[in-house]
């Protein structure tokens, strides 16, 4: 088993679930379900990433978290903006923390300002995080680099993924619940 693994992966609409139901719209819900989780720790649910984590404790002894959540600005269409998903990202941290022992580091989730249904803008986004140096050198330290392309947008999943295998190539593991 290897010991150097990372998951990347995108928040979406769908990986926090209250009571077996979805949380919508998930910025204003999804904000009062993070500061009550104490409350809802136990009813709380991530059914996209739960059948990830499972399978890659199966091959991992320890694992590094690492993800992209939407938190576009104040002057985007509130239609839109409502589905942001950066107090998913916090939950979903919360969630795994005290679930995953396997979990060695969860680190900070960075915000998509972008429309994340655009194509060319979520290319140029994830264009720009893998040209950063710090990401470049951390990637580098990883002998496994799994994807999961289950949550966040389509456009969000095809950039990610296509930039995360052009800087690892066949250390990049997609994987699909």
């Amino acid at each position: 088993m290897s010991t150097k693994a990372i998951l990347i992966f995108n928040v979406g609409n769908r990986d926090v679930f209250l009571r077996n139901q979805e949380i919508s719209p998930p910025r204003p819900e999804g904000e009062r379900t993070l500061q009550n989780f104490e409350t809802y720790q136990h009813e709380l649910t991530t059914p996209l990433l739960t059948p990830v984590l499972n399978y890659i404790k199966s091959q991992e002894t320890h694992l590094d978290v690492f993800v992209y959540m939407t938190n576009q600005e104040e002057w985007v269409d509130p239609r839109f903006r409502n589905s942001d998903t950066c107090f998913f990202a916090e939950i979903i941290q919360k969630l795994v923390k005290k679930q995953e022992t396997f979990i060695s580091k969860f680190f900070s989730p960075i915000a998509i300002t972008q429309a994340p249904h655009l194509y060319d803008q979520m290319f140029k986004f994830f264009e720009g995080q893998f040209q950063e140096t710090w990401l470049r050198q951390r990637l580098a330290q990883y002998e496994h680099v799994y994807i999961s392309l289950a949550g966040g947008t389509p456009a969000c999943n095809m950039a990610l993924l296509f930039h995360l295998f052009a800087q690892t190539g066949d250390k990049c593991i997609p994987l699909y619940p």
